[in-house]
């Protein structure tokens, strides 16, 4: 009986211990693992770069929309054109600007920040994002016309 109970031993023994060997066998590919970095670099944002002819009715915009935010907009309105029309085409009368403006304000809230981006590359179209104190943020799309030495806005959708 001591001698059946030692042969089960023994091969219980050698179960385990070939388990064991395949299990490790199995676990390693022979190949060596991918090096693991220790650290991970930031990422290099690339800059943007604009023509200076891209740029040149920022100010512009700027001073359009710092009066805007001001709700001084009979200041806004000397920035457009005396022609300036909406996105539909109709002529914007200093009554109608007037109008759009508070409308924006009445109903979405106070400008808090405006960001300027022109679109292309010869100043003429700029996309402001704005963001009014009621948590809305929209775009806005100005063209604009260098009228003598003054870039004035030409075409506006919204305030």
């Amino acid at each position: 009986m001591v001698r059946s109970i030692n042969v089960k031993r023994i091969l219980i023994s050698g179960f385990l211990i070939c388990l064991l060997s395949l299990i490790l066998f199995a676990c390693s590919s022979g190949e060596n693992p991918a090096p693991v970095s220790k650290a991970t670099p930031y990422p290099t944002p690339t800059p943007l770069t604009l023509s200076k002819g891209a740029v040149r009715s920022i100010p512009t915009a700027a001073l359009y929309y710092a009066a805007a935010k001001a709700r001084n907009y009979e200041k806004a309105y000397t920035y457009l054109s005396a022609n300036a029309v909406d996105d539909s085409g109709k002529k914007v009368t200093k009554d109608v600007f007037m109008r759009m403006a508070q409308e924006g304000d009445n109903m979405n809230g106070a400008i808090v920040n405006v960001e300027l981006a022109p679109y292309g590359n010869d100043a003429t179209q700029i996309i402001a994002t704005i963001d009014r104190n009621s948590g809305i943020r929209y775009h806005a799309h100005l063209t604009m016309k260098l009228e003598g030495n003054t870039w004035k806005i030409v075409s506006l959708d919204r305030v």
